[in-house]
């Protein structure tokens, strides 16, 4: 037995590590701990501490206390910057950066890793009226007329009036939608011409205004035409189409018109010459100067041995009627103008207008006298003095016809009886 102990012990002293085998002291811990992996930032794992030795039988007892490692230090683990590095950024489409408005930005590091903003990038956008090439594919406003907030001059008048009497030019501004505003601001374009004194339609002429028209009624087609007053009536002397006219006359024998005015004026055309105007009483003695119709009887038809014609004027209530003989006449007499069975309702309604209408064949539904009254209506006396009436003036076969003009809106007729033609003054 001695022997054998005697070996162990040199087993033991000779500091194998038989931990298997009880009597020998306990081993060291480790020294130190695992190495961190290569690349992970965790520490190492510390050493496992070693146990106490067995006593021996008959020996003395192991006394050494297992060692306890220290961990091992970390592996290095690698950054994607330092912080305060910064670089450019883009997350627009491709193609697009740099192009138009579109800009790169910056990321900041932060913490080893660039930030996920890309701050002071411009992306591109839906493109509007602004003079940039909002989405960045090389055009500028495209699809637009103008830029946004940008000006102009307008004029929406004919050419040749700008500038022309008050018409003049105003200023337009482009919309967000990339098109001119409507409205061109400070404008003052040509207008209807209306009696003011002013030249409304900028053409250069005061008061020639194209609504008042000329209307011809040829006989017996009754084919109607039309052209303004101030083309049919031209020259020197010649009453505007602003003059306000009371009656209109035709004085065939003596080839003369004679037109009335509300202000007792004589304008009156010899042949095609308008003489200068005089106070219609130097012609017509007493005349009043309120006139509503005038017609004639000719010497043809009243079978006087004179060439002469027998004008009456309606004057309501008097009617004053004159033998004329182309020349200043002081015969005078006043007829009353009582209602007549379905004749105008005088004197109580004024006259509108009126001709004599005579015709070659003496025909009674057409030879006689035609009246617009003021209450609407047309009368037409024939030779025999007996009257007809029309509710509805439309429906007169004169102004049934194509092309004829409303007959409420004429204020004045006259008819040439050698040309078989009615002549209307039309608003």
């Amino acid at each position: 037995m001695l022997g054998t102990a005697r070996w162990w012990v040199g087993l033991c002293v000779a500091g194998l590590s038989l931990g298997a085998f009880a009597g020998c002291g306990g081993d060291g811990g480790a020294a130190s701990g695992n190495g961190g992996s290569g690349g992970s930032s965790a520490a190492g794992n510390g050493g496992t501490a070693g146990s106490g030795g067995v006593a021996g039988s008959g020996g003395t007892a192991g006394t050494g206390a297992g060692g306890s490692g220290a961990g091992g230090s970390g592996g290095w683990a690698p950054t994607e910057c330092n912080s305060g590095d910064v670089t450019d950024c883009y997350t627009g489409l491709d193609g697009t950066q740099h192009i138009g408005s579109c800009r790169s930005g910056l990321q900041q590091c932060v913490a080893g890793k660039y930030s996920e903003t890309c701050d002071g990038e411009v992306l591109p956008a839906t493109e509007i009226c602004n003079g940039l090439d909002d989405d960045c594919d090389g055009e500028v406003d495209e699809g637009c007329s103008c830029t946004e907030g940008n000006t102009q001059e307008c004029y929406s008048g004919p050419p040749g009036t700008q500038g022309v009497a008050a018409c003049r030019s105003g200023m337009q501004t482009c919309e967000a939608a990339g098109i001119w505003s409507p409205i061109c601001d400070g404008e003052v374009a040509p207008s209807v011409e209306t009696c003011n004194g002013v030249d409304d339609d900028c053409n250069g002429v005061i008061d020639d205004v194209t609504s008042v028209r000329l209307y011809r009624l040829a006989f017996p087609a009754n084919t109607w035409s039309s052209q303004p007053l101030r083309e049919a009536w031209t020259g020197p002397n010649a009453p505007t189409p602003c003059t306000e006219i009371s009656a209109v006359l035709f004085a065939h024998d003596f080839n003369q018109l004679m037109v009335f005015t509300s202000s007792g004026q004589l304008h009156m055309r010899v042949g095609s010459t308008w003489q200068a105007p005089v106070p219609a009483s130097s012609r017509f003695q007493g005349l009043p100067v309120v006139l509503d119709t005038v017609f004639q009887l000719p010497w043809a038809w009243t079978g006087t041995p004179h060439v002469e014609t027998h004008i009456t004027f309606s004057s309501s209530p008097h009617a004053p009627y004159y033998e004329y003989r182309g020349q200043p006449m002081a015969q005078t007499l006043l007829l009353s103008l009582n209602p007549s069975a379905n004749g105008p309702p005088r004197p109580n309604i004024r006259d509108n207008w009126s001709f004599e209408r005579l015709d070659p064949d003496l025909n009674d539904t057409t030879f006689g006298i035609l009246v617009s009254s003021l209450d609407g209506k047309l009368y037409h006396m024939n030779k025999s003095t007996q009257w007809t009436k029309w509710d509805n003036p439309a429906t007169h076969p004169y102004f049934a016809a194509p092309g004829a003009p409303d007959a409420n809106r004429c204020s004045d007729a006259w008819f040439d009886m050698p040309a078989q033609v009615a002549y209307f003054i039309c608003r």
